[in-house]
């Protein structure tokens, strides 16, 4: 019983047909009999139990054969490729990013041993709810590896991996763990590896997490991250610009990806020497003149202080900002005056002599 033959597809891998699915769990069972192959279900299909066989590894090795657009190896037909039927035959070939790999321009071939891909470029993921152990006389973990290693098709190899679900089963299971790190391109992390869920909400929630983690989004690193021959849209990079210095002090630039993807910066300033550097360290910049001028490291950046030793105290210029005199404003009578400054008039208090002396 550990045969190829033990996976029964209930709809095939194609857009939008997610909510096929939902038919046979919906708790409404008016034949409670599964719909033929490779044929619709409806509102009286159910999924229901003849008995406590568990055939994990069999399950995952009729996976395989599915995503190679094989039928079972004792020619069972696990679904039809024939025209008319609700389509999902051959997924991978079918797939219109089948040939794009990552990293960008590697080769996918099995028998690569420079410059390999390390994986397609849209995930390919089965996952595996199960509420026990293989009793069937499988393995789970062979097969798992089977998918995550040897899947090539037309000369390219593609990695599948095997995301399984422990359903009313303590985190942390051996079964579990072992089939989440051979089937994963991740390997061991820490933690646990597989997913668990003891109801509706939980189940509900570790599928949720596995497809996010599956959703590929562009980020800033010279990239197609996201499988549409684009790379680092949204992000612009390679245009000018500079410190906002001026002067001897301006430094120019060019925009690019910063180290962690999430964004961009200007590469002026950005000298190896400050790269590791702590604030304050001496350093030397080419300016807009292509002049060196010293500086110091601020935050990864060299920032020019003009003058000087690099590092040294009086590279810094300062500048004395001074206020402008402003006039004395007076209003006055003959009999009395009144002398109206402001705060900043260094005069007053002659200005008020003078005038008492006029005016006695």
């Amino acid at each position: 019983m550990r045969s190829d033959n033990l996976l029964q597809m209930m709809t095939g891998l194609v857009d939008g047909n997610n909510q096929l699915a939902a038919a046979l769990t919906d708790n409404a069972c008016g034949t409670c009999a599964l719909p033929a192959t490779g044929t619709a279900p409806t509102s009286i299909n159910e999924i229901w139990g003849t008995g406590s066989w568990t055939p994990l590894g069999g399950a995952l090795l009729g996976a395989h054969r599915y995503w190679q657009g094989l039928q079972a190896t004792d020619g069972t037909t696990m679904w039809p490729a024939a025209t008319g039927a609700l389509g999902g035959f051959d997924p991978i070939r079918n797939d219109p990013t089948t040939t794009a790999f990552l990293p960008s321009g590697c080769n996918p071939s099995p028998t690569c041993t420079v410059n390999c891909c390390a994986s397609q470029c849209r995930p390919y993921i089965t996952i595996l709810l199960t509420d026990g152990e293989e009793t069937c006389g499988g393995d789970a973990d062979v097969a798992a590896t089977t998918l995550l290693n040897s899947t090539v098709i037309d000369g390219r190899r593609y990695r599948i991996e095997t995301k399984p679900i422990g359903f009313g089963i303590a985190a942390g299971d051996a079964d579990i763990e072992e089939i989440a790190i051979n089937g994963s391109l991740t390997g061991n992390l820490p933690g646990n590896d597989g997913f668990y869920a003891n109801d509706e909400a939980g189940l509900q929630l570790a599928i949720s997490q596995i497809l996010d983690d599956a959703i590929r989004t562009e980020v800033c690193n010279g990239v197609d991250d996201d499988c549409d021959n684009t790379a680092d849209e949204g992000f612009t990079t390679g245009t000018a610009c500079s410190n906002n210095r001026l002067g001897v002090c301006r430094v120019v630039g060019t925009t690019g990806c910063r180290a962690d993807g999430a964004g961009t910066q200007c590469s002026a300033g950005r000298e190896p020497e400050c790269a590791s550097a702590v604030n304050g360290t001496a350093c030397s910049v080419a300016n807009a003149a292509n002049t060196q001028v010293a500086g110091t490291c601020q935050t990864g950046v060299c920032n020019p202080t003009a003058a000087g030793t690099p590092g040294g105290a009086s590279n810094e210029v300062a500048v004395r900002l001074q206020r402008p005199r402003r006039r004395l404003r007076w209003q006055g009578r003959r009999e009395r005056h009144r002398l109206r400054v402001r705060p900043d008039h260094r005069g007053v208090r002659r200005h008020r002599q003078r005038l008492r002396r006029q005016h006695r």
